[in-house]
């Protein structure tokens, strides 16, 4: 097949995730890569339009438009079924006038992507959306394996609210058609950015004071590298810690332990959990680490493993690993970036 076409692909979470890919007879190139915040899908799809007519200008032939769920979108809806429905709805809407001939494709556990109205009957039928609302990692695991021609490793991708553990051995990615990535502790809530500490804290002390934090702080990457420094002299800092631990009374020291031992227990956690999952998944205590994600350079230094490496993307990587597969694939055409 020696046609040229655009490729859209979304990962569609806390935030959309999008790359645009041209592919011609030769190889495929990445044109735009970004996200956006959800606000409304209907905005974040509008904003990518946008910015897709300001980079390349009106898409005539925009082909095929590829989605990743991460299981945390089909919270803001009833079902799985709704969320996907009205996902499909949307992008018709806004990415229909590109092209007169578009298809979406959705991404499943095992790599291959399925035509919606397919996913949309399945979802229908079995009532079980987690084949399809919880792939997103799966392109970039294909992707990686490719990039530094490793087939044994753990795979570990940072988010801005979890943190996702997938064994990958001889090829094979160590996780099930419908396993329960929260129950088998391969998916984590404590991502770096937005990070809900009363998952990790329920009690801490500082200063001989016993705090029971209560209330919902955003905390960030650059939180946690500021904590290395002591007093802490980042007055939004001593107040989001102040606001999290219900103490209007926290003088600067005190507020550099809190951040400190709360960046501690993040740590410890993640050390502890892929310890665990090292040893049962790998006769090699020192199997390769892949890491990805905006909190994959805190992993990095933390994880004190010789064998280490990581993807050379930012928060993207996953739709790009979306389109890198379906090119590779159903193409036979590699992604340059």
């Amino acid at each position: 097949m020696c046609e040229n076409f655009f490729v859209l692909a979304m990962d569609i979470g806390g935030n959309v995730k999008y790359s645009l890919v041209y592919s011609n007879n030769e190889n495929s190139r990445m044109l735009l890569s970004g996200q956006k915040m959800v606000k409304t899908l209907n905005e974040a799809f509008w904003d990518i339009r946008l910015d897709i007519e300001e980079v390349v200008g009106h898409l005539q032939n925009l082909k095929y438009v590829l989605l990743s769920f991460p299981g945390a979108i089909s919270y803001q809806f009833s079902t799985a079924l709704q969320a996907l429905n009205e996902t499909a709805r949307l992008i018709m809407k806004t990415f229909k006038p590109f092209s007169k001939d578009l298809h979406i494709l959705i991404m499943g556990r095992d790599g291959k992507f399925y035509n919606s109205d397919f996913v949309l009957k399945y979802c229908n039928e079995y009532v079980d959306g987690c084949f399809f609302f919880d792939s997103y990692w799966r392109g970039v695991i294909d992707m990686a394996m490719d990039i530094f021609n490793i087939y044994s490793f753990l795979y570990l991708d940072m988010g801005s609210f979890s943190f996702t553990i997938i064994p990958v051995k001889n090829g094979t990615i160590e996780l099930g058609r419908h396993e329960n990535r929260v129950l088998s502790e391969k998916l984590l809530t404590i991502g770096l950015t937005h990070t809900p500490i009363l998952f990790i804290l329920n009690e801490l002390k500082i200063d001989g004071i016993s705090f029971k934090p209560y209330a919902y702080v955003p905390l960030y990457t650059g939180d946690f590298l500021t904590a290395q420094e002591s007093p802490v002299n980042d007055d939004s800092l001593y107040d989001k810690i102040s606001r999290f631990l219900g103490y209007p009374y926290l003088n600067k020291s005190m507020a550099y332990e809190a951040t400190f031992k709360i960046k501690s227990a993040i740590i410890d956690l993640i050390r502890k959990k892929v310890e665990k999952h090292i040893k049962s998944n790998y006769e090699d205590s020192d199997v390769a680490l892949i890491m990805a994600g905006n909190g994959k350079y805190l992993l990095y230094e933390i994880l004190e493993y010789e064998n280490k490496y990581i993807l050379p993307f930012d928060n993207t990587h996953t739709s790009m690993g979306m389109a890198y597969v379906f090119l590779k694939t159903r193409y036979g055409r590699f992604l340059k970036w």
